[in-house]
């Protein structure tokens, strides 16, 4: 999908505030697969939750590309200012 720079602009102030949404928002994502990772680990001995853990990002990695090139870009390159 090409989405456009004045179409963007439309619903965020600046890119910074495009970025905050983001950041907002994949937070708000890894919550949910963090509560999901609790309830999935009751029981469970410590092989099983490390194997839970990793299991459920990079599921939602595979599935949220985007999310992960915006971390991976956010957090490892150093671009958060």
């Amino acid at each position: 999908m090409k989405i456009t720079k004045p179409a963007l602009y439309r619903y965020f102030k600046n890119k910074e505030d495009l970025l905050n949404c983001m950041k907002s928002s994949l937070i708000d994502k890894f919550d949910f697969i963090s509560r999901k990772f609790i309830e999935e680990s009751r029981g469970k001995n410590g092989q099983e939750i490390i194997y839970s853990y990793v299991k459920n990002f990079f599921e939602f990695f595979a599935e949220n590309h985007y999310y992960f090139l915006f971390f991976y870009n956010f957090f490892c390159q150093g671009s958060h200012g």
